[in-house]
């Protein structure tokens, strides 16, 4: 009998033929051996597929699905799941790239202790220009911590979300059986599909290991970004998104100060993301529009709730916080108009100093 792999990696793969090499050399590097790496590619119309086949041929540990259709990458996912072997369940996307010892290091608890349901790790965002070359690194991350009862998992979650660190699937090491026996899937959406992946996931976590190692390398490319796109779903996913933690904590009876300074000041860099794209170009709004959509933020109950008084840090958003409170339309429709030149002339600073 075949042995069975201890960690299955799946990444799905959509037009990556130049990042393909790179990311599959970075797991074959990997001091941890005991592994399968899926790659599904997505439909994609350049030479992925056959690189990945070339890959498959070359190490017995990389399997390759080939999906006709796009169907998008939670698909592609779930499409990975339904195939892995591994006892935990990890991703990666095919544009970055892991450090040698990650997996030897998130493994190490679980190895010895399989009652841990989920291991949460950092991240490096390295931030790439045109031209290939890294000009910038953010590096994210908590504490080494073991969260040994449902209570001390429940608690850290708001702390993971504070630095950016729940909603990836990519720094997450999940047990299998948690996810097949509760049939977890991912959503079908064009934003946060992780991040709502993760909701359902930790419902069903015990134990859960946080380290500190930043091994993951997110490559966050010039142009790429989803600031840089016009995505018509983007508001209504983000604030479902806040929405969704906020009612978490409120059901397992744990909403707090914390919880509320950190939704809310989050669901303010949305709102003030939302006004950003309302001025793209491709939105197609005029300005009635775009003051239909600042008076709606004027009647919304989770603005209401969780941002009209949180506590805010950014200078940015305690302006514009102050300009919703007073329903300052005027100075509302300027800060989204100046969001979107900021983003068009200095985007690097934007994306990372303004707004998530």
């Amino acid at each position: 009998m075949e042995k069975k792999p201890f960690i299955s990696i799946i990444t799905p793969v959509y037009n990556g033929e130049s990042y393909i090499d790179d990311a599959v050399k970075s797991v074959i590097a990997q001091t941890f051996t005991d592994w399968e790496l899926i790659l599904v590619d997505d439909g994609s119309k350049d030479k992925s597929l056959s690189k990945c086949l070339d890959w498959s041929g070359k190490d017995s540990r990389i399997k390759t699905i080939s999906l006709a259709c796009n169907g998008g990458a939670g698909n592609a996912r779930n499409m990975g799941m339904d195939l892995a072997c591994g006892r935990y369940i990890t991703f990666m996307d095919i544009d970055d790239v892991i450090e040698k010892d990650l997996y030897e290091r998130v493994t190490q608890d679980v190895i010895s202790d399989e009652s841990i349901d989920m291991v949460v790790w950092g991240v490096t965002e390295d931030y790439v220009d045109e031209t290939g070359a890294i000009c910038n690194t953010n590096v994210l991350k908590l504490k080494d911590k073991l969260c040994d009862n449902v209570e001390l998992v429940r608690k850290s979650v708001i702390f993971l979300e504070e630095k950016t660190l729940f909603g990836y699937q990519w720094n997450h090491l999940y047990k299998k059986d948690i996810i097949k026996d509760n049939d977890i899937k991912f959503e079908n959406v064009v934003l946060y599909e992780d991040y709502f992946f993760n909701l359902s996931v930790i419902e069903h976590i015990k134990k859960m290991k946080i380290s500190s190692f930043a091994g993951y390398h997110y490559r966050k490319r010039q142009g790429e970004n989803v600031t840089n796109r016009f995505i018509p779903e983007y508001f209504v996913l983000s604030r479902r998104r806040i929405k969704s933690m906020v009612d978490m904590y409120k059901s397992w009876k744990l909403y707090s100060p914390v919880v509320k300074k950190v939704c809310g000041e989050r669901y303010l860099r949305y709102i003030l993301s939302g006004l950003m794209r309302n001025n793209m170009p491709e939105a197609e709004m005029s300005h009635e529009d775009k003051k239909r959509f600042v008076d709606s933020m004027y009647r919304d109950e989770l603005y209401k709730m969780i941002g009209c008084n949180c506590p805010v840090d950014s200078k940015v958003l305690a302006t514009l916080q102050t300009a919703i409170n007073k329903k300052s339309t005027v100075a509302i429709l300027t800060f989204g108009k100046m969001a979107y030149l900021g983003k068009v002339k200095m985007p690097g600073f934007f994306s990372k100093k303004v707004l998530m």
